[in-house]
């Protein structure tokens, strides 16, 4: 394949019997029309259906010698490749008879065999050693011990293991923290405030957070609004407003919830909730965080409030919130992180599950995509961590 270069060809093409190799775009228009010999299509765990490979087998059709590999790790989507290994299997076990099909399966025994014999390894990693370093896997073992978004990726990308693209997230013992504080202990000091905005069905979150330097630890104080629609439907049969049934009209009894007239959340009462932490307790936002959703109001509000220049948007994206979710996950493991034990947050932390990208980047889903699943308090925090991740140093220089 080495002839002269082709300006009018892509890849590598031979004068001696005009073959040609190059790479295929990832459309499945591209693969019409196509006379191939060999076809080698990489990353299958990322196809949804057959489109992709269809389009290509068939135009081997001709050849009398085809040759069509399909090479991957495990993934995260329901889909193709789960549709391959059970034939593949099928095969294996002798219920399908194919000669013309042949499979190499990599894959551990059980999950806990990863973590119990590191003899097992080879089993999934036949290049250790060689290409693959046994001193990465080690440390990644290590790694998934405690965190679970490391974890998921590991399973999958290290030792063929399907992992759903949502993963239960954190336990009871992560989450609850029962340790409480008085506001007034946070007087006078600078915090990251945090808003993930809802103007009707869902929980609208705000929240402000703290950092002590003499304890290492990180405080929040939160409040949520809802309509009053919401908090009344309740009490209705068809509660298409409230699926969750909670009782909000309690909840705002202890100070947990404000409850807005009419049908949608008032962002003018959002931002005087951040005012009175002023007008109670002397404290300033450094910065604040926000989702953008639907919040031009707010945004117009706070500025009026507190100035220009401390509004930081967030995107709801795998980007802006993976790492944030580490963080947050960290907090909640470590213990560092008091949430003045707020029933309505812990709730909304034990909805969350992750979703997770192909390259191993996290963002909260509800847990079950059931919508009674809350988990705009756990955004909140996320929001808020965001912030704090990308003003630290000059933030913690505040005091």
């Amino acid at each position: 394949m080495g002839g002269l270069k082709q300006k009018s060809k892509r890849g590598k093409f031979s004068r001696q019997n005009k073959a040609k190799i190059r790479k295929l775009s990832g459309r499945t228009s591209a693969k019409e029309g196509r006379n191939l010999d060999l076809a080698v299509i990489d990353e299958v765990h990322e196809m949804v259906n057959s489109s992709l490979v269809s389009p290509m087998k068939q135009s081997m059709s001709t050849k009398s010698a085809p040759l069509l590999l399909e090479i991957t790790t495990e993934g995260f989507i329901e889909g193709y490749l789960d549709q391959r290994l059970s034939y593949a299997r099928r095969i294996l076990k002798g219920e399908v008879v194919n000669k013309r099909f042949l499979s190499f399966l990599y894959t551990q025994d059980s999950e806990e065999e990863v973590f119990q014999n590191k003899e097992s390894w080879y089993k999934s990693n036949p290049n250790l050693g060689v290409s693959k370093k046994r001193s990465y896997l080690e440390g990644i073992i290590e790694e998934a011990k405690t965190e679970t978004a490391t974890r998921a990726y590991m399973m999958s990308k290290d030792f063929n293991f399907k992992q759903n693209s949502a993963t239960a997230w954190l336990t009871d013992a992560d989450i609850i923290n029962t340790a409480i504080f008085p506001p007034e202990q946070l007087k006078g000091k600078y915090y990251i405030g945090a808003l993930d905005f809802a103007e009707t069905t869902d929980l609208c979150n705000a929240k402000a957070l703290f950092y002590d330097h003499e304890s290492g630890q990180t405080y929040t104080l939160t409040m949520y609004f809802i309509p009053e629609s919401k908090a009344d439907a309740m009490l209705e049969d068809d509660n298409k407003l409230n699926p969750e049934k909670k009782d909000y009209r309690e909840w705002a009894r202890q100070g947990l919830v404000t409850i807005c007239p009419g049908d949608e959340v008032d962002p003018i009462i959002v931002v005087k909730w951040f005012y009175s932490l002023y007008e109670n307790y002397k404290m300033t936002p450094y910065m604040c965080g926000f989702d953008n959703w639907h919040s031009t109001g707010f945004k117009n509000s706070f500025i009026e409030h507190f100035g220009e220049g401390i509004l930081e948007r967030i995107n709801m994206d795998y980007y802006s919130l993976s790492n944030p979710m580490r963080l947050l996950e960290s907090a909640l493991k470590n213990k560092t992180l008091n949430y003045n034990n707020n029933p309505i947050d812990l709730w909304n932390l034990r909805n969350v599950s992750i979703k997770m990208d192909p390259i191993g980047r996290i963002m909260p889903i509800k847990k079950y995509g059931q919508s009674k699943n809350r988990i705009d308090g756990a955004l909140g925090f996320i929001i808020a961590f965001a912030v704090y991740s990308r003003y630290k140093n000059e933030f913690m220089a505040r005091g």
